[in-house]
């Protein structure tokens, strides 16, 4: 299982290399050596389905916000992707039993298909990861949406929004917020799920943040996780 795991991996770092037009390339990423290394973590024997946002560049394509990095394009679907997969790696480490939603920068992948996998998985966790953008002046700061429909969806929302502060400090804060018109929170009846939006990828600043730290923004998600399971 975990050989497969890893040959499906590097085929998905491959293929993002591969087929992005963006800037969101691997060799823009710092090798952080053992900062990220979770070994050692004790087994979680979760489920957890992790969704990175958007994603599809045939049929109807779905990039999701667009920001500018090195007078180049930077989507959302490539920069979630990019963390998805690293935390699907931490998660895997630490014995969670990891779906990933899309593993692939080309085929489209619809908010429907999406829900259908966490329908026929059903998971104990979902998070759905994102980059934001506004109209007007660009806004910066990390959030996680969560549904007040759900029971355990606050507190899932609640430990990662916790772990990417202490993560980034310097980031400003703009909390835990109620999301349950996200379709992504509302489609399924799993109570552990949250919309995570690492920063805001229309502010050039912070989308070069997005761009360099993809691994840093996995971690902190996975320590969030961590500390909800631990909570349970």
């Amino acid at each position: 299982m975990r050989a497969l795991f890893d040959m499906l991996l590097g085929a998905v770092v491959k293929l993002v290399s591969k087929t992005s037009t963006s800037v969101v390339q691997e060799e823009n990423y710092p090798d952080l050596g053992e900062d990220l290394d979770p070994k050692g973590a004790k087994g979680y024997n979760y489920k957890i389905v992790i969704d990175p946002g958007h994603g599809g560049k045939k049929g109807r394509p779905d990039p999701g916000a667009v920001g500018v990095y090195d007078n180049k394009p930077v989507y959302e679907r490539d920069v979630v992707l990019k963390i998805a997969v690293e935390l699907a790696e931490l998660l895997d480490r630490s014995s969670f039993n990891v779906v990933l939603t899309r593993i692939d920068a080309d085929i489209q992948s619809t908010l429907p298909n999406k829900v259908a996998i966490i329908r026929d998985e059903k998971p104990d966790i979902v998070v759905s990861i994102h980059a934001n953008a506004n109209a007007g002046k660009p806004a910066r700061g990390i959030e996680t949406f969560f549904s007040s429909s759900k029971r355990k969806s606050k507190l899932l929302a609640e430990c990662i929004q916790d772990s990417m502060m202490n993560v980034f400090p310097d980031h400003r804060n703009r909390g835990v917020k109620e999301g349950s018109r996200l379709y992504m929170l509302r489609a399924h009846k799993v109570e552990g799920c949250c919309l995570v939006e690492c920063e805001f990828i229309n502010n050039k600043k912070q989308a070069k943040f997005l761009v360099d730290n993809y691994r840093q923004i996995a971690f902190a998600i996975y320590k969030g996780i961590l500390a909800y399971c631990d909570s349970l």
